[in-house]
Order: C-alpha cells, then structure tokens, then sequence
C-alpha cells in the first residue's frame, strides 16, 4: 500500500521541469515553490513584514527542506546577493530553481504517502487491518490527492496535519488518553497555519468528542478540551509567526476575507443556489475519490448510523463543520475543496469493502473478485495522472513553435505562466491577462500568433456572470474575423478519470496571423469550452 502510494506520488515529479528562463513558476497553479520560501525568509527577517494569500507554517517547513540546497549554492558561489528579479542572485537561476520546486514537490509526495499510512492506522483503529489496508488503497489512489502531491501547494500538506489530527482524535475518543488531545490541538494549529481554510474542520472535533463521551455514559471532557485549546492557541501563534510578523498576518486576513475570496462566488446566498452547491460538492466528492467507491463510503456511513453507532458520527463531524462554515460561506467548490470529504469518505468506504471481503462464503465468492476490480480500476484512475502529465499539451505545444515559428516571431500569449508552455528562447513572447475591454488594444498591436490555453479563457467564456469585455475579443479571435485562423491545436485525450484539474489537461491553441479574414472555426469557442462532466476548478 505505501509502496504503490510512493510511486503513484513520485512518477512524473519532474513534470514541467526544468522551468523555462526568465518564468520562476512551475506548471502548477497556486504553488508556493520556488520563490515562496525565499521571499518569506528575506521579508520575514530583513524586511520586518511579510504577507500572502497562505498563512507562514509552509513557507517555514519549505524553508528548513530548502536550507541545505541554498547552503550549497552559497558555499559554492552559486548564490550571492539576492535580489527581487530575475536572476534573483543565481548563477544558474534555471537549474536552481527547478531544484527547488522538485524539492517542495518531494515534500508534498512524502507528506502524501505519509497520509495514507494515517488513514490505515484509523480505519484499522475503527474496523481492523483489512478495513485499513482498503481505506489506505483508497486514499493512495484518488486521482487529485495524486496530484497535488505532484506541485508545490498547500493543499496535501494541510491534509496531512489534519489526518494527523483525525488519527489523534480516534485514539482519544477510543483510549481517553489526556496526551492525544494536546496533539489534537497541535496539529489542527499546524493544519490551519498551513492553509486557512482549514478551520473549517476545528468545530467538529470538539463537539464529536464531547457527543462520544455523553453517549458513552462518560464525564463531560472539560480537561481534553482545555489543553487542546491551550495547545492550539500557543502552536498556531508560532507556526503562523504571530509574533513576529504581526502586522503581514492583518494584512493577510484582510487579503482572505475580502478580495481574496470575494471574486471566485459560484453560488448564490439562496436555498436555490445552496442545494446547487451542495449536489456540486457532492459530485465534486464522488468524481475525487471515485463513483464506486464514494458509494461504498456513503454505504459506511449509512451502516453507522443505521447501528447507530457514536463514533460514526463523531469521525463525519468534522467534515460535516467543514460544509457548513467553509464551504457554505464561500460558495463555490473545487476538487481540491472537496478532498477533506475524500479522507473522510475512504475511511467509511475501507470499512464496507471490509465487511463485504468478510461475508460468508456464497456473498464472498462474487464480493471477493468485485473488490480486487475495483481496487485495480481505483489504482488506473489514479494512475490516470501520469498519462495526462506525460501527454500534457504544453509539451506538445512546445515542439511545435520550435520547429515552426521563425526565430524572432512576435507571440501573444494570453493568460499566467503556470498555465502556458515553456517557450523557446529565439521567440518575442508577450503574456497578456485579459483585462477590461482589449480588443482596441489588441487591434494596434496585431501579433503574428496568438496562444490561447482553456484553463485560462475558460473562466472568461463560461462565468455565470458574463461581465467581461474580454470574451468579445476570444469570439472573434475564433470566427476569424480578427484575421486569424487555427495554427495548431493540442490537448491530450482523457485516460480514465475525467479532466478534474484543468490545468492539467488543458487545450492550447496556436492562432496564427493572415492577410484576410478566415471562415469561422468549425467546432466555435462555445464547443471548446465545455468541461466533460464532473470537472472543476483549481
């Protein structure tokens, strides 16, 4: 189980390495790697205040990983005096900073095997070995937890202080031991100064604790939850450098709170759009872990509490806080927004394929061989990943203005590096964010090719709100009446799971520059935008 979890996390790691001269960011959106760590150590201690869309724990543990790789650059006169761009101090700023994003992947990797040796540990806690060793196979083979354990995000890393958290939780409730609840408080600290949202976790665990020990005939736990809030306050105020860097952490909130959060609203505030979120994170849920075995999670949970069993209950709290004060408030869901729901819905799910492996002998010679199916079609789903990194268009997209656009061409490539090629060197490359109305703009400048990626213009053509002027400008770059036509067109095929992340598997387009306007593009921007079912954001 660990040993598939460890090459699942770790084939294609090097995906979209080294990065291209000139562009810091690997492939991944919202990763924190290469920069992240060394601009929070620079402002953090020479500057006196640092602030990002993340909280400081990360950064912190990134920074330690990074320290014997920048020891070695300094040593060897690799690094000198770092400075706010590009090279930023290195004398090998391409090698350098691949490194250090293969560095914070290998981290994410690790911290994502680790994971699911803590899901096994609980679910064996809850229902034995067999039980675990399903629950472990489920989570190792989740098709976005793979993938975030490829990039440099937060969002494995969060998780796994949570699991930690949750795997303390079980032993306390099970063992009524005074210890687990200072871990408890711990590692929640850690899990929500690596990612905010993880507070939205915190809430169950104190009232799934004191529900088991009502219904358990047991004392009221006022000492668990007194040092697991001490614990808490005083490890979040460290791993968040509260401390020192006050007035970063204010403004971070304030960042979080407004316009962090206020653009990305999918749902409205109504009981119409709260059960269109609610059906959104469900299949979110059930396309992340996978269909059968989201059922077979849900078949747990309704087993629980149909025995009506206590600890049911408090195990689905969490993630059940989680809804309500996260995703509720925000209003819109991702897959990676759905993975708490992942961890959670695994460990029910290991305990029905456990009782269905353990069914008396005539249910277990059809339940038996149905398990082992599920279990290698759960493992190619998974897998799925490495086949859209290793076809992933940008590389595609990359050979081709290679060999053919002339050295000196003039590129307009719309949309942030993370989500483009790497591009060769002998090109005149300019990265536009479409924003307000272009097209008057675009119109003076003419390039001579266009690069369009979907999981940039996706979010233009298809918002509900349809408030951008930029989608005016897309049409006609697509009908031809701009004057441009359809160069080249990439986009790798899907393999199993659906195309969940769409960074991953998104559609380049090469428009190229004509002396008169083209007929209109056969499939039309509306036909190319469509996400297959079940994807999303993030």
């Amino acid at each position: 189980m660990l040993l598939l979890s460890a090459v699942l996390n770790l084939y294609q790691i090097q995906w979209g390495l080294p990065i291209a001269p000139g562009s810091p960011l690997g492939w991944a959106a919202d990763g924190v790697a290469p920069l992240g760590p060394l601009v929070y150590a620079k402002r953090t201690f020479v500057d006196g205040s640092w602030s990002h869309k993340y909280p400081a724990f990360h950064f912190i543990v990134l920074g330690v990983a990074y320290a014997p790789y920048v020891a070695y650059l300094k040593l060897t006169g690799q690094f000198g005096r770092p400075t706010d761009s590009w090279p930023y101090g290195l004398a090998n700023p391409v090698q350098a900073l691949s490194m250090m994003i293969l560095l914070a992947r290998l981290v994410s990797a690790a911290m994502g095997t680790a994971m699911v040796c803590l899901i096994y540990l609980i679910t064996r806690r809850l229902g034995g070995p067999t039980a675990g060793l399903f629950a472990g196979l489920a989570v190792a083979c989740s098709f976005p937890l793979i993938y975030y354990a490829h990039t440099s995000n937060v969002d494995v890393p969060y998780l796994f202080w949570f699991t930690l958290a949750l795997f303390f939780y079980v032993r306390l409730l099970q063992q009524d031991r005074v210890r687990d609840a200072a871990y408890v408080g711990a590692c929640l600290a850690l899990a929500i100064a690596t990612k905010d949202q993880a507070y939205g976790l915190l809430p169950g665990l104190p009232l799934g604790l004191v529900w088991y020990r009502l219904r358990s005939g047991r004392p009221f736990p006022w000492r668990h939850l007194g040092l697991a809030l001490g614990v808490f306050v005083g490890v979040y105020a460290l791993a968040a450098n509260l401390v020192n860097n006050w007035s970063g952490f204010l403004r971070h909130i304030e960042y979080i709170t407004g316009a962090g959060s206020a653009p990305y609203q999918q749902f409205p505030r109504t009981v119409a759009g709260q059960l269109g979120l609610l059906g959104r994170t469900i299949w979110q849920s059930a396309w992340s872990l996978n269909i059968p075995l989201f059922l077979a999670g849900l078949g747990g949970i309704g087993w629980g509490l149909w025995r009506w069993r206590p600890i049911t209950v408090a195990v689905l709290l969490p993630v059940v806080s989680y809804y309500v004060t996260f995703i509720g408030v925000v209003s819109f869901i991702y897959p990676r927004y759905a993975l708490p729901f992942v961890l959670v819905g695994a460990i029910f799910a290991g305990l029905t394929l456990q009782r269905l492996w353990s069914a008396p002998r005539p249910l277990a010679l059809v339940s038996r061989p149905a398990i082992a199916v599920l279990l290698v079609y759960s493992a190619l789903y998974g897998a799925s990943v490495h086949w859209l990194m290793y076809h992933d268009p940008r590389y595609r997209a990359e050979d081709w203005l290679r060999r053919n656009i002339r050295a000196g061409a003039d590129v307009e490539a719309f949309g942030p590096a993370q989500y483009l090629p790497r591009f060769p060197k002998t090109l005149q490359v300019r990265r536009v964010m479409l924003d307000g109305y272009v097209q008057d703009a675009f119109r003076q400048r003419m390039p001579e090719y266009v690069l369009l990626t979907w999981a940039y213009y996706r979010r233009i053509t298809e918002d509900d709100r349809k408030d951008f002027d930029q989608e005016e400008l897309l049409e006609q770059l697509w009908n031809g009446r701009l004057g441009y036509r359809v160069a080249a067109d990439f986009r790798a095929p899907d393999f199993v799971a659906p195309n969940l992340i769409p960074g991953l598997n998104s559609r380049i387009t090469i428009l190229e520059r004509t002396q008169q306007a083209q007929q209109p593009v056969r499939s039309g921007l509306d036909a190319i935008t469509r996400p297959t079912p079940g994807t999303g954001g993030g």
